[in-house]
């Protein structure tokens, strides 16, 4: 009986040493300072800065002046004048080296001289050879990408009216008066020639 107590003791014992000793501590493992340094924050959208008074100036107005000699010579915007004409429209395209393209538009009542031809850029067409001495009532885009030329020539938008009335083979030249109400001035890297709507034509 003693030796059934004994052991009865000695199993108790345990089971209370068991219960009382700590428990192992369990860790979240470490995060790496490699894996922190290699996380980046998600890139924010771009945000496009408005447009600043000067570029908007840029865009909107070019230098003229009338003739390729440079008379009159001013930066315009739309609305303004020059000789005869107004500023009717004004579209720039800029690239990688500056202007592009740029086109103008200038309305007014102008008569000029010069020669009348079949045009060789548009069927059924005219081109007009201005007259020296005209050539400064024409106005005249002024920038140092324009090649400088030796004479002023552009085509001609003549209603069916007005051309019926003309006898021209290509090759021939008649020398004549026209009186224009719109003058569309073209510039571009690329084959782009000016041109102007007639209203009347005067064979000289």
């Amino acid at each position: 009986m003693r030796a059934v107590i004994t052991k009865m003791l000695i199993i108790c014992f345990v089971f209370f040493v068991a219960a009382c000793s700590p428990r192992e501590r369990i860790e979240e493992p470490a995060v790496s300072e490699s894996r922190l340094e290699n996380t980046t924050p998600p890139k924010q959208p771009s945000i496009e800065l408005p447009v600043t008074e000067d570029e908007i100036e840029n865009v909107h107005s070019a230098i003229f002046a009338l003739g390729h000699d440079g008379w009159d010579e001013k930066p315009m915007s739309i609305g303004d004048s020059l000789g005869g004409w107004t500023l009717k429209d004004l579209q720039i395209q800029y690239d990688e080296t500056g202007i592009g393209r740029l086109d103008a538009v200038f309305i007014g009542n102008v008569t000029i001289n010069g020669a009348i031809s079949r045009s060789f850029f548009m069927e059924n067409g005219f081109d007009f050879l201005v007259d020296k001495e005209d050539e400064v009532k024409i106005p005249h885009y002024i920038s140092p990408e324009m090649s400088p030329k030796d004479r002023l020539m552009f085509m001609l938008d003549i209603p069916d009216d007005i051309t019926n009335t003309l006898v021209l083979e290509y090759g021939d030249e008649i020398e004549c008066k026209i009186a224009i109400i719109d003058y569309h001035f073209i510039f571009a890297y690329m084959m782009a020639p000016s041109k102007a709507t007639v209203i009347s034509i005067e064979i000289l």
